[in-house]
């Protein structure tokens, strides 16, 4: 059982850098609901690296960590997300940038739009959906006549559906 795996690895003072490198998905979660529940600036650089997890309910629990816990430096993390060369990372940016003040977010969020990547845009038409309000169903409804990508065409035309007026 990975409970009993990770508290006796725990016991014996792993590293959580070590968890969030491990192969069991459900270890590496165990580990950031720990590193949540307590939190301190040493756990910034684990998180970030937890980021490129390859289970997304991984990457997002770290991400939704570092948002709650890194302060100030939240802003300047997700710039440098924004300009990662990891599809992973430049999309849970979105995530960040829709809930930025102003309207220069949106600037942001048309241009992953186009990204060539298929990840950053779905991450891009996600953010909109739930934080964007009328203006992001706009972008939406603008980028819907020019997506290629037949999935999250399909997700955009389903997601300006149920959006409200």
């Amino acid at each position: 059982d990975a409970n009993i795996i990770f508290r006796e690895s725990m016991g014996r003072g792993r590293a959580y850098s070590d968890f969030v490198r491990d192969e069991n998905p459900i270890i590496v979660g165990l580990a950031i609901s720990e590193i949540a529940k307590n939190w301190n600036t040493d756990h910034l650089t684990v998180l970030l690296g937890a980021l490129t997890n390859d289970d997304s309910s991984n990457r997002w629990g770290a991400f939704v960590t570092l948002q709650k816990n890194a302060g100030p430096r939240f802003d300047r993390i997700v710039d440098e997300l924004l300009a990662d060369s990891d599809l992973r990372k430049r999309g849970l940016a979105a995530y960040a940038i829709v809930e930025r003040e102003g309207e220069q977010k949106f600037d942001v969020l048309e241009k992953m739009l186009l990204d060539p990547a298929e990840l950053v845009r779905f991450d891009a038409v996600s953010a909109l959906v739930i934080r964007g309000g009328v203006k992001g169903k706009k972008i939406l409804s603008k980028h819907l006549r020019i997506e290629k990508q037949p999935r999250l065409k399909a997700l955009i035309d389903q997601a300006l559906k149920s959006i409200p007026k």
